[in-house]
């Protein structure tokens, strides 16, 4: 038999929809109807049942690619996400108990070639909007907001035993230690762009320094907040994917979505407006926006170690030459201006 990796895109995706039969097993939905979604990182499924539970009419099911989270490690996302929800009025997916209780189910399957992690999530109804695409000043607002009410909640909370997430510190961004398993970043740069990723990351490395004496500074973060991940839903913001949450600092977690409304004329006014909903619900100190370029730039770096971590894995991915190249381009205009 062929070895997952030797499969076409067409091949692997049948493959994983075997799997996510079998682990559908473990819950009660002995019909559903599967809908596959993203292969990028996470193999993901829409899941439809005639007979709903957790008040929910759909599901996700994720299928963890191996090598990246541990067990453990997807374990404590999902109590995570269990208590934000519990305990604010945020709008995100629910983790669905096996019928066994459990938060995930290990599922292996010939031609697959290890077991993997999979867990139910209950679906959140909502679209993505983008400036000039139904975003404006007060989506914006709203996001920043979301943002803050998620870091409100960060800062007080306490894990309970044997909680495990990834520390998004410095050596995770820029690193071969980095839970992104990148392998040795000689394979992934050129001498001039890698270069230009050490200086993101001194950089970077002075920033997280400072904030290392900040008593408010530090806490879980969603690490991936972009406008991807926030849907709205009548007027109302909401947040998905914490696939990659862990310990870091809240300021960082503002970068990836405003890095995503960099690249619009009407940047300026957007950046207010975030900072301003996120000012509402927690405090932030106008020289935090300093540091705003230089880890908006740290983003871009630390998402080539992303990329090579990807390579060999469930779905099709751009090769890791075109996107350092395309991550770079965005950094240099980012460091030009600090």
């Amino acid at each position: 038999m062929k070895t997952f990796a030797s499969l076409n895109d067409e091949q692997r995706v049948e493959r994983l929809h075997q799997l996510a039969r079998l682990a559908l097993r473990a819950y009660d939905f002995p019909e559903a109807k599967l809908t596959p979604l993203s292969f990028v990182n996470n193999a993901t499924f829409k899941v439809e049942t005639a007979f709903p539970q957790a008040n929910a009419s759909a599901y996700v099911l994720r299928i963890h690619r191996p090598q990246y989270r541990t067990g453990a490690h997807i374990r404590s996302e999902l109590q995570y996400m269990q208590a934000l929800k519990k305990n604010t009025q945020i709008v995100l997916p629910e983790p669905v108990p096996t019928r066994e209780g459990e938060l995930l189910t290990t599922v292996e399957l010939e031609g697959i070639d290890e077991p993997r992690h999979c867990d139910l999530l209950t679906w959140v109804e909502g679209r993505v909007c983008r400036p000039h695409q139904g975003l404006g000043l007060k989506g914006t607002y709203q996001l920043g907001e979301l943002l803050g009410r998620m870091h409100l909640f960060a800062h007080s909370f306490e894990p309970p035993a044997e909680f495990c997430l990834p520390r998004w510190d410095a050596d995770a961004l820029f690193t071969e230690a980095s839970p992104f398993k990148p392998g040795p970043l000689d394979t992934i740069f050129s001498p001039a762009d890698r270069a230009l990723f050490h200086e993101v990351e001194l950089r970077t490395r002075e920033i997280f320094c400072i904030l290392e004496h900040e008593p408010q500074a530090f806490g879980i973060i969603h690490f991936d907040f972009i406008l991807g991940n926030c849907l709205f839903h009548k007027r109302e913001a909401r947040v998905v994917d914490f696939g990659d949450c862990g310990w870091g600092y809240f300021l960082y977690d503002l970068c990836p979505l405003l890095g995503n409304l960099h690249d619009y004329p009407e940047y300026p006014a957007l950046r207010r407006a975030f900072v301003a909903g996120y000012s509402s619900v927690r405090p932030f100190p106008q020289e935090w926006e300093e540091a705003f370029d230089v880890l908006m730039a740290a983003r871009h770096a630390s998402q080539c170690l992303w990329i090579a971590g990807c390579q060999g894995g469930d779905g099709k991915v751009p090769s890791v030459e075109e996107h350092v190249a395309y991550r770079l381009e965005e950094v240099r205009p980012l460091l030009k201006r600090t």
